[in-house]
């Protein structure tokens, strides 16, 4: 019996030479571990199979495609109303333009007809003024003056569209830059370089991005706020 079970044992070790008139030193404790993976290997065998061919639990992959491409999305006061505000650690605004300037951008891409990869192709500066209570028509004004928005800056009162991704024709997205002062552009307006750096060292300073409840369905909707010129 012994001899037979050491006959199925597959995990037996190769040796340089012959033993018995054998390359396979088959152990009992291989033949009865080979024996236990057949019958695992049948076992799973027969129940994938069962459920191949009689169906009776089928498991099926569903996929709906919604749309090739991102929608051209209306973003203004009416439907998606945004501000923003710098303030420092006691939660007073900060508006310095000698130190720091802060813009909101649009970017535009097209697909290069050379390249055929998107490529930028326009930058527009969206002007801001001084939030107002009209900027937030879903809200009073007594919810304006508690909210503290007068001290935030909103987009002028333009429709923006924003379309398409990366793996389109073309895209559209917003960007709110904050940054130094440039004084090597601009230095009969900026601090000096040494000021503006003092300033920033010893200055906390947030970047606060309030928006309100939305009529339009974003359905990855984020924003990233970073300090460039090497700050």
């Amino acid at each position: 019996m012994n001899k037979i079970i050491k006959c199925f044992d597959f995990y037996g070790k190769g040796v340089k030479f012959l033993i018995e008139g054998k390359t396979k030193i088959k152990t009992l404790m291989g033949g009865y571990i080979s024996l236990l993976t057949i019958f695992v290997l049948v076992a799973f065998s027969w129940q994938v199979g069962n459920d191949i061919y009689f169906k009776e639990k089928p498991r099926n992959l569903n996929e709906q495609k919604i749309s090739d491409n991102f929608p051209k999305l209306l973003i203004n006061k009416s439907n998606f109303p945004m501000a923003f505000s710098l303030t420092d650690k006691y939660k007073k605004p900060i508006y310095k333009e000698k130190f720091i300037q802060y813009e909101l951008l649009k970017y535009e891409y097209k697909t290069s007809e050379i390249t055929g990869y998107l490529k930028l192709s326009t930058v527009l500066k969206i002007e801001l003024k001084t939030c107002i209570p009209s900027d937030f028509p879903m809200i009073s004004e007594v919810g304006f003056k508690e909210a503290s928005l007068g001290i935030f800056y909103c987009p002028n009162d333009e429709d923006i569209f924003v379309e398409g991704f990366w793996t389109e024709g073309s895209m559209t997205y917003m960007s709110l830059s904050v940054k130094k002062c440039d004084y090597e552009i601009h230095p009969n307006f900026c601090e000096s370089k040494d000021n503006i750096d003092r300033y920033i060292s010893e200055t906390l300073i947030n970047i606060n991005l309030i928006t309100v409840e939305s009529t339009i369905s974003l359905t990855n909707f984020s924003y990233k706020s970073n300090f460039t010129n090497d700050l």
